[in-house]
């Protein structure tokens, strides 16, 4: 399958690029296990399964490796913010350069932003919260899963300085 193809070899490059001490790490050996396992067990031509399956993979590395952002408080000024799992209609900010969700203080201070609405605040949130076995049930709308993959994409290109081809390939043939 094609999109297994590519979709396992962005994970693969993800590792390579990153991984350069050679040392062991269980924790990432299980996650790149998992997530590939999940790829060779979904649905032939399921673009869908797999960019979920690639994010999950994303937030979970982002989290072994040190990186996680931060969501619960402001990534700019370290104020606590409300429980913004739980909030209706109002949009959160998130700054890749500052590494998580910004308050309305300093959001109006930062030019480079993302805004996620809450139910791509709360996907975002349940990557890095949860367990596959969990994950995989959960019902995604496809705008907010592509606006957490473009975002999870850029930082990680971020904060590892790691620039991985396959997602600009991903790009040009319109997944």
């Amino acid at each position: 399958d094609f999109y297994k193809f590519v979709f396992a070899g962005i994970i693969s490059n993800i590792i390579l690029k990153t991984q350069t001490s050679g040392g062991e790490n269980p924790v990432l050996f299980k996650l790149l296990y998992v997530c590939l396992n999940e790829i060779d067990n979904a649905e032939q031509e399921d673009e869908l399964a797999l960019k979920k399956i690639l994010c999950f993979f994303e937030a979970k590395f982002l989290q072994v490796t040190g990186f996680t952002p931060m969501l619960g408080i402001c990534s700019r000024c370290n104020e606590k913010l409300d429980d913004l799992y739980c909030l209706g209609k109002k949009n959160i900010y998130f700054s890749i350069n500052h590494g998580g969700v910004l308050c309305s203080k300093c959001s109006d201070l930062t030019g480079s932003k993302t805004v996620l609405n809450p139910s791509s605040y709360r996907l975002f949130s349940d990557l890095i919260r949860l367990k596959m076995e969990n994950f995989r049930e959960i019902e995604v709308n496809p705008q907010d899963l592509k606006r957490i993959y473009n975002l999870l994409e850029n930082y990680i290109v971020f904060h590892t300085e790691c620039t991985v081809n396959s997602f600009k390939y991903l790009k040009k043939i319109g997944l």
